[in-house]
């Protein structure tokens, strides 16, 4: 996992961390598809 201790962190928290990296992952795929 990207985030370090998120395994100790309540369930609200680490959900907020999956959301940051989906929307981290889907910026990074906009990037390549605007790249040409």
């Amino acid at each position: 996992m990207r985030f370090p201790g998120a395994a100790k962190l309540p369930e609200s928290s680490r959900s907020s961390s999956e959301d940051l990296e989906l929307q981290y992952d889907t910026s990074l795929e906009y990037e390549e598809a605007t790249d040409d």
